[in-house]
C-alpha cells in the first residue's frame, strides 16, 4: 500500500463521524490529512437544560519520507501548541482530544518508537472544571503494517491500521 491508498482509507473511515480535509494548512504546517468532529451532549428536565457539555476531536496526519527524531520531536511540539490555539474553554467544555499520527513507508527507527511510546500531554484548564486537552500520538509505518502509539493513542489505534480483508472460506 503506499501513501495516497492509505489516505484515501483514512479518508473513508473518517467521513462518516468527521468532517474531513486533505492537504490542509494549519498554523503554517502542511497536513496530508485534518479531520475535526464535534459534540454537545444536554440532559434536560421538564423545560430547562440541566447540563451540556461539549467534545471536540481533532486527528493530523502528516506524511514523513524518512520519519527521524528531530520530525517526531517537532511534531509534538507543534501538537501541544494547537493544543493552546484550538482548545476554548468554557463552562460546558469537557475535553478536546488531538491525535497526531506521523505515517512513513519506511520502518520507525527504534529512538523514534520510544519517543511516540513515551510521549504524554494533558492540559487541565481551571483546575479541571473547564475541561482539559490532551494528545494523542501515532506513528505508521504502512510498508509492514505496523502502528506505534503512546498510552492514549492505543484507544484509537484500530482507526489507523490497515484492515485485510477476511478469506471468504466455502
Amino acid at each position: 500500500m503506499d501513501k495516497e491508498e492509505y489516505l484515501n482509507l483514512l479518508e473513508k473511515k473518517h467521513n462518516v463521524y468527521y468532517n474531513v480535509y486533505r492537504d490542509y494548512k494549519l498554523s503554517g504546517k502542511f497536513l496530508d490529512l485534518y479531520a475535526e468532529f464535534h459534540m454537545r451532549n444536554e440532559r434536560y428536565f421538564l423545560m430547562g437544560v440541566l447540563d451540556a457539555y461539549e467534545t471536540h476531536e481533532y486527528r493530523f496526519v502528516k506524511y514523513y519520507e524518512n520519519l527521524k527524531f528531530e520530525d517526531a520531536a517537532e511534531f509534538g511540539t507543534w501538537l501541544q501548541e494547537q493544543v493552546e490555539i484550538l482548545v476554548k474553554p468554557h463552562s460546558e467544555h469537557m475535553c478536546t482530544i488531538l491525535t497526531g499520527v506521523m505515517v512513513t513507508d519506511r520502518s520507525i527507527d527504534r529512538v523514534v518508537e520510544r519517543f511516540i511510546k513515551n510521549y504524554r500531554y494533558i492540559r487541565y484548564f481551571t483546575f479541571g472544571v473547564k475541561g482539559w486537552g490532551e494528545i494523542k500520538l501515532l506513528g505508521v509505518d504502512i510498508a509492514s503494517n505496523r502502528v506505534v502509539a503512546n498510552r492514549k493513542g492505543r484507544e484509537v489505534i484500530r482507526d489507523f491500521i490497515i484492515s485485510t480483508p477476511k478469506p471468504n472460506y466455502k
